[in-house]
């Protein structure tokens, strides 16, 4: 029906990453599930909504709306929508900081999804329960994490699973001190999107690949991949990305001799987006200028 269509429509906008187009629509879709009061229809659209919410650091939309699938999903009995829910509730949790709910909300999500046997709905837990590995600076756990997640996405052919996980994994190893791989996984998900024309996680992708090329002081290479994420950008990206561009130009233009504007930028991003950026990329964001004014 229309809600469906709608919310077809609507993830159509939030691959290409027009995030205010992405939310009119989930919008529009909930108004008309609410109409039908389908509980699956309402789960949906509320799950996009939320995730749309998120990245644009709206934390309060985005809880709101994960609530609203969470309980819709219950209403329906579906243990798969259930997960996911579990899991959109876990990152309206995650944006603001409240860690230890949001890591028991995916491992709900995580219970349902083996209980299932739902390979993907697996692959998205296992992806979202890694970076709290990573919090404990257990790099291990979090590599066999995404790993695991990469494989399963692999096997279910999951385009858009398979190149979120790279550019994770690749974050994952360059803390590692393994750049190369890092670089290798990131340039692999960035062409595949290009060809998906997913410019979301493109841009996710190249902004992790000038990290790499960073790591490896190939400052010409991180130009080109930041330079290949601005294009990319627009008014309607998400305000963590657009702090990650800033981010990445300062500590690129300060390896090439350059800082000053790309440091004013970076101050002025900071500034500018705060909150609205999730807590990593805000994170990400103040030790890149507290490298690049060191």
């Amino acid at each position: 029906g229309s809600a469906q269509l709608r919310t077809l429509l609507a993830n159509l906008y939030l691959q290409q990453g027009d995030l205010p187009q992405a939310r009119s629509n989930f919008d529009k879709a909930l108004a008309v599930a609410n109409e039908v009061a389908d509980p699956l229809l309402i789960a949906d659209a509320n799950s996009g909504y939320a995730k749309t919410a998120y990245l644009q650091g709206d934390w309060n939309a985005d809880r709101s709306h994960a609530e609203g699938e969470l309980a819709a999903a219950k209403n329906a009995a579906d243990k798969r929508q259930m997960a996911i829910a579990q899991y959109d509730f876990a990152s309206a949790l995650d944006g603001p900081g409240d860690m230890a709910v949001s890591q028991k909300a995916i491992q709900d999500g995580l219970g349902l999804a083996r209980e299932l046997g739902d390979q993907q709905i697996i692959a998205i837990g296992l992806h979202d329960a890694a970076p709290y590995s990573l919090d404990r600076g257990d790099l291990s756990a979090a590599q066999r994490s995404f790993e695991q997640a990469l494989a399963i996405n692999k096997k279910v052919k999951s385009a858009e699973g398979i190149a979120e996980t790279q550019s994770a994994l690749a974050e994952v190893l360059l803390e590692a001190n393994q750049s190369a791989r890092a670089a290798d996984l990131a340039r692999e998900s960035a062409a595949e999107m290009h060809r998906v024309k997913n410019a979301r996680l493109e841009i996710e992708a190249q902004l992790m690949l000038a990290r790499a090329a960073l790591a490896q002081k190939r400052v010409p290479a991180a130009q080109e991949a930041i330079a290949q994420a601005v294009a990319l950008s627009t008014a309607a990206t998400s305000p963590s990305q657009r702090l990650i561009i800033a981010a990445c130009t300062a500590q690129a233009n300060t390896a090439a001799g350059n800082s000053g504007a790309a440091v004013t930028a970076l101050k002025a991003a900071l500034d500018e987006i705060g909150d609205t950026a999730t807590l990593q990329a805000r994170l990400e964001a103040r030790l890149a200028l507290a490298e690049v004014t060191a």
